[in-house]
Parts: C-alpha cells; sequence; structure tokens
C-alpha cells in the first residue's frame, strides 16, 4: 500500500511538473510574436535637457530629461552597488532573473486582494519592465517580464544588466541613471559620494516621484535609513558606519534647483520657439540656446523692481500703521467716554436712590 502511494505520488508530482514545463514553454510560444527584441535594451540613447543661457552665460532655464554619459560597472562605487541590491534585489547575482519567493508572494497578495499589490520584480525584471513594457498593472505583463527576464539574463552578464540598470532608472526630478541623480542632489560624481549619499540615492528608485530628497526630504531619511540598516544586516558595511551614516542630515544642492538668474519669462518663450522648431527632440537632444539677455542688467533691472517694491510695500504698511493708529485712538476715546458715561449714570443712580431714603 505504501509502495503504491509512493508511486502515485511521484507520477502526480512528475505529471504537474511536466504540465509547468510545458506551460511556461506554451505560454512562451504564445506570446513570443508580442514581446520585443531583447538587443534594444540596451539602445536606450543618453538625453541631455534643453538648455537656457544669458548672452554672458548663465543659465537662467532647463526643460527636459536629464540622462548622463554611461557608467561601466568597474567605474561604479562599491557602496553604491551596495546600496541598489540592499534596497531592491540583494541576491541578484545569485538568482536567473526571478525569485520564486517573491512571485509567491506577489500572487498571495493577488489572490487575496484581488489586485497587483507588489511585483515581486527582480532587478532584471526592472530593467525590462521600465524600456520595453508599459506600466501597466496586469497579470499578462507580469507573465512577459519573466520571459524576458530570462532572454536578457541569457544574453548579457550579470554586471551588464546592473549596468544598464544604474543608468537608466529613473530617480526623480527628471534625472535618469545614478550619474545624473549624484549631479542634481549633490553637484558631485557618483565617486565623490558618501555612503549616506548614495544610500539616499537608492531610497528614491522605489518611488521616486513621491519619495526623493528635494521633494519629500522625511520620508527620503527614513527610505534611507531602512537602507543603511539591510546593509549592515547583510553584511556589506560595519556598525560604526551605518551608526556615523544614518545620522548624516541631507545637503542637498541648491545649483540646478534655483537659477543664479530670474530670466523665467524669457526662457519660457526660448522654449516655446524651440519647440516650434525643433519638436519635442529639443528636450532631449542637448541643445544650449544663448539669449540677448544680459546677465548684469537682468540682476541690475530685478533689483531695481524689488527695491522700488519694498519702499511701495514700506509706504503701504506705513500708511495702514498710522490709519491703525488713530483707529485706534479713536476706539479707546470711545471706550473711555463709555465707561465714563456708565460711571456716570452708576453714581446719579446711587445719588438718586440716597436722596429717596432720606426722603
Amino acid at each position: 500500500m505504501l509502495i503504491k502511494f509512493t508511486n502515485w505520488l511521484f507520477t502526480a508530482l512528475l505529471m504537474s511538473t511536466l504540465i509547468f514545463i510545458l506551460t511556461i514553454a506554451g505560454g512562451y510560444f504564445l506570446l513570443k510574436p508580442s514581446l520585443p527584441e531583447i538587443n534594444l535594451v540596451d539602445e536606450d540613447v543618453l538625453q541631455i535637457p534643453l538648455k537656457i543661457f544669458t548672452s554672458d552665460g548663465v543659465l537662467i532655464g532647463e526643460f527636459g530629461d536629464q540622462k548622463r554619459r554611461t557608467i561601466e560597472y568597474e567605474e561604479i562605487p562599491q557602496n553604491l552597488k551596495n546600496a541598489f541590491l540592499a534596497a531592491e534585489d540583494d541576491q541578484f547575482f545569485e538568482h536567473n532573473g526571478i525569485r520564486i519567493p517573491s512571485l509567491l508572494r506577489a500572487f498571495y497578495q493577488l489572490v487575496k486582494s484581488g489586485q497587483i499589490v507588489s511585483g515581486g520584480g527582480t532587478i532584471s525584471m526592472q530593467v525590462v519592465r521600465g524600456y520595453l513594457l508599459s506600466r501597466e498593472q496586469k497579470i499578462i505583463r507580469k507573465i512577459k517580464e519573466i520571459y524576458l527576464a530570462f532572454e536578457l539574463e541569457s544574453s548579457a552578464s550579470k554586471e551588464e544588466i546592473f549596468s544598464l540598470y544604474l543608468n537608466t532608472i529613473f530617480l526623480g526630478n527628471r534625472s535618469y541613471g545614478v550619474e545624473a541623480a549624484a549631479n542634481k542632489y549633490f553637484s558631485k560624481s557618483i565617486n565623490e559620494l558618501t555612503l549616506a549619499e548614495s544610500a539616499l540615492i537608492a531610497s528614491s528608485a522605489q518611488l521616486p516621484s513621491r519619495i526623493n530628497p528635494i521633494r519629500s526630504p522625511d520620508r527620503s531619511i527614513i527610505r534611507r535609513n531602512w537602507i543603511l540598516q539591510r546593509m549592515y544586516k547583510l553584511g556589506y558595511i560595519g556598525r560604526a558606519q551605518y551608526l556615523i551614516a544614518k545620522d548624516e542630515p541631507i545637503t542637498i544642492s541648491q545649483l540646478e534647483v534655483n537659477f543664479l538668474i530670474d530670466g523665467r519669462f524669457i526662457a519660457e518663450v526660448t522654449r516655446q520657439e524651440m519647440i516650434e522648431r525643433y519638436g519635442l527632440s529639443a528636450y532631449k537632444d542637448g541643445l544650449s540656446v544663448f539669449t540677448t539677455l544680459d546677465s548684469k542688467l537682468q540682476q541690475a533691472a530685478l533689483n531695481s523692481i524689488y527695491k522700488n517694491l519694498y519702499i511701495a510695500k514700506f509706504v503701504t504698511s506705513s500708511e495702514e500703521m498710522i490709519g491703525s493708529f488713530w483707529f485706534l485712538i479713536i476706539i479707546i476715546y470711545f471706550i473711555n467716554l463709555n465707561i465714563e458715561s456708565k460711571d456716570e449714570f452708576f453714581f446719579s443712580d446711587r445719588h438718586s436712590a440716597k436722596s429717596d431714603n432720606y426722603t
């Protein structure tokens, strides 16, 4: 009886495995015509935004997405690599493109909630998701991701995939890739980043539009410290490094956030003209436009406007203060007058009452 049950169980497992393999293979050949070619992944063109300058070279406007030069795997600092591995996929160099436990967890959440809660995606899946597929949360898209992740893993080395990932990932505020993010947030190259800054850049990988150092510094610090803790637990950094880095304040560069000269009106007019002439490609072709605006004259004009506005505001405020002062004097006068009237009435009533008693 036990032998029969064992044979039956072995046969059932063998058949289930065979059916699973056939289903995967059949699904792949069924979806293969609709899958993009995997060699398109590394053809993503780095973009440089449209920049608008004054006639003497001062930046007054920047439009479009930022992508910097391609960084080779060997050029990426170890702390930056480890920060992204700890944040997104610490088993990246061990799996073959997918992580079964993560997919099972995502499937369980899907069954429980009726919608895709988490993708269970590896770095390989994120690469093909971000640059080959749409962002819609559908099961068919997830299946395509898995197939493409397998293809990507078979056609490129782990180092090439990881380098591609860090060169093209969106990290908020029009910054694509770690080099662009380092320049945007800290005005540094990736080789100049501290451990805390590396973890802070990695903190934007999950929800870049909502969690980034400029838009939500408090949430970025929470996410950064979680990444640092993960790095410590995974053995990437020591305890002293972790304790020092998690207490490091965020110091964001303001060089690209605020322009040295306020020339937003002429910058916008120039932007419209460039789009009219060259179309949307003007946002990514690295065009630099020099206007006739002189930065010194513009600053002098702005200073004059601010000065006169301040004087006008001071005069207005002074008039309001003077008006308020006299209004207050009048109010106090009537209050005192009212009090005196009440006192006079009170004392006159008391006097009348005494007179009546004597009578």
